[in-house]
């Protein structure tokens, strides 16, 4: 559970002990695996816990140190049992609104300067700093030049009332095309394979799911993703072809996602498929030193909530199937100049939790840039990172494997500056991804 989750339980557990009963939660705790018995001996043999009010606070007090899935399902249990009032506390996004840093350094053009940006993040991690989105001209080093919207930042929020009609679990099927030129995914002559490093298994019909939020529109209407269209159809297109079931959807509120997701794991969609992706455009941010994404109605969200909720333990339907996330939005306000920049590829290994799975595996997280940095967006074209990701695939996916793509992509990406000198460095993080992913496009068994 990160920490953003422990502390609304610890801010909120004297309203949940008032708001629920023992014995339900007890029982709910037990079906979904969060506790086990034993556990919840210890608590009612304490001579000191003498009452269901101290059972409680033992619980939630425990609670908060159950693993990452624990607090998505006692979001679950609160909901699916009617205690609406719990939930609604538990669920309303609470990260404090977009702020100014009060001591970042300027450039004259208003975008935070690279300097002491090691000294600068450490200070200012906890600060949810605003958007500035400014246009300039995107010039790739063939000097072709596009308009181009700077950040995908997290943007402060107007209140405004919006008509929503409830997304639906269902494959997309709108027509798509590639934006880039003559561009289509080359079939691949043979299934992927290596003399010594095992691959993953894509060689079915169903080759597997891309899961594609694209929030374009936002309560303030000055920080819409102009442009953000664009990855729609490159993205679509690109999965269509590999013979991917696609779903896509756009401008989602934080609740609609995670229903969403609910429901997607509990479904057919799922089952026998060799391989998941997901992928999530908007604006985004650091928090806590951890990155926070923006949904349309202004709620915010960790993604590292959204990864936990594909773990073998949250989704075991795909235990050692590859899980491929992809977060190509800001994750600070720190303007990337190539002449100061030189970043370091960080990974971190998973937990283990049961015998024959650990929590995390087979999982690659996707990053359009890294810890505090901005991410950049042509207006024609859409983002730089899935602008050259959808090209980069299409091409080279027929024999190569997905990390030797992602490297391609991160050195074309990096070729992209604008009028101002500015980039952007992608990151991967790899957590149990021992095996090769070859998408093996337009051939199956």
């Amino acid at each position: 559970m990160n920490d953003f989750h422990r502390s609304k339980i610890d801010k909120n557990i004297e309203n949940l002990v008032n708001m629920t009963d023992y014995d339900l939660m007890k029982e709910e705790l037990l079906r979904k695996e969060v506790f086990t018995e034993v556990m919840f001996k210890n608590i009612e043999s304490d001579p000191q816990i003498d009452n269901e009010q101290k059972r409680l606070f033992a619980t939630y007090t425990k609670l908060r140190h159950r693993g990452p899935t624990a607090f998505q399902k006692l979001l679950e249990i609160l909901k699916e049992n009617g205690y609406d009032e719990a939930y609604k506390i538990m669920n309303s996004p609470t990260l404090n609104a977009a702020q100014t840093y009060p001591s970042a350094i300027k450039d004259d053009d208003n975008c935070l300067s690279i300097k002491d940006t090691k000294e600068f993040l450490r200070q200012n991690s906890s600060i949810s700093p605003n958007s500035e989105s400014n246009n300039s001209e995107i010039n790739k080093i063939n000097n072709n030049h596009h308009q181009v919207e700077m950040t995908d930042g997290v943007s402060p929020s107007k209140i405004n009332s919006i008509k929503r009609t409830k997304p639906k679990l269902e494959p997309y099927f709108k027509k798509t095309a590639f934006k880039h030129k003559n561009l289509e995914v080359k079939r691949a002559e043979d299934f992927g394979s290596h003399p010594k490093i095992p691959v993953y298994s894509m060689r079915s019909a169903r080759r597997g799911v891309l899961f594609f939020v694209n929030i374009i529109k936002f309560q303030d209407e000055k920080t819409n993703r102009r442009g953000a269209e664009n990855d729609r159809e490159n993205l679509v297109t690109l999965f269509r072809e590999m013979n991917f079931t696609v779903f896509y959807y756009e401008d989602l509120t934080r609740g609609e996602l995670f229903e969403l997701l609910n429901q997607l794991i509990k479904s057919e969609y799922l089952h026998r498929i060799d391989s998941f992706f997901l992928c999530i455009q908007t604006h985004g941010d650091l928090y806590n030193n951890q990155t926070v994404m923006e949904f349309s109605d202004g709620s915010r969200e960790y993604t590292e909530t959204i990864i936990s909720i594909f773990s073998n333990v949250g989704c075991p339907q795909l235990i050692k199937k590859p899980k491929v996330f992809f977060f190509p939005f800001c994750r600070g306000k720190i303007s990337d100049k190539i002449k100061n920049i030189e970043i370091p590829v960080i990974e971190t290994d998973g937990r283990a939790y049961r015998i024959q799975a650990p929590t995390f595996s087979d999982q690659l997280i996707c990053y359009g840039t890294v810890p505090g940095f901005m991410t950049h967006r042509d207006t024609s074209y859409g983002s730089w990172y899935i602008y050259e990701l959808c090209k980069v695939f299409a091409e080279n996916a027929c024999d190569c494997h997905i990390e030797e793509m992602l490297k391609l992509v991160g050195e074309n990406t990096y070729g992209y500056k604008d009028t101002e000198g500015r980039t952007q460095i992608t990151s991967t993080e790899s957590r149990g991804f021992y095996n090769l992913l070859y998408l093996n496009p337009k051939i199956q068994e």
